[in-house]
C-alpha cells in the first residue's frame, strides 16, 4: 500500500481537530439536527463542550463543501479523530452498554445522559 492511500485510509487530516471530527460524523450530526437537538448538546457529545456555535459553523462549512465536491464522507468504519479525553465510570458502562446500538443511537443516548 503506498502512503496516499494510507493517508485516505487514515480518514480526515487530525490537524483540524473540530473539522475532522464533524466530517466523520457528517451523517450522525445531521440525523441529530433532524431530531432537533441543539448545537450545544452536539458538540457536547463530540468532546466540544460549550462549543455549539463553532460546531454549528463548522458543520455549515462542511456541508458546502460536499456539496461543492471538495470534501467527502468518509467510508463506514472509519472512526472518530477525536475522542473525549477522560470518560467517567458510569460514561464508560453506558458506552459499553450501547455496543449493539448504531452510531445516531449512540450519539442520541449521549446525549440525553448529559
Amino acid at each position: 500500500m503506498d502512503r496516499l492511500t494510507e493517508l485516505i485510509n487514515d480518514g480526515p487530516d487530525k490537524r483540524y481537530t473540530m473539522k475532522s471530527v464533524v466530517l466523520s460524523r457528517y451523517e450522525d450530526i445531521d440525523t441529530a439536527r433532524k431530531l432537533m437537538r441543539t448545537w450545544n448538546d452536539i458538540a457536547d457529545a463530540l468532546g466540544f463542550a460549550g462549543r455549539g456555535k463553532d460546531v454549528a459553523g463548522c458543520f455549515t462549512r462542511v456541508a458546502a463543501g460536499i456539496k461543492k465536491g471538495k470534501l467527502a464522507i468518509p467510508k463506514k468504519g472509519t472512526r472518530p479523530q477525536r475522542q473525549p479525553t477522560q470518560l467517567t465510570s458510569s460514561l464508560q458502562k453506558r458506552e459499553d452498554d450501547d455496543d449493539d446500538l448504531t452510531t445516531s443511537d449512540k450519539i442520541l443516548n449521549r446525549i440525553h445522559h448529559l
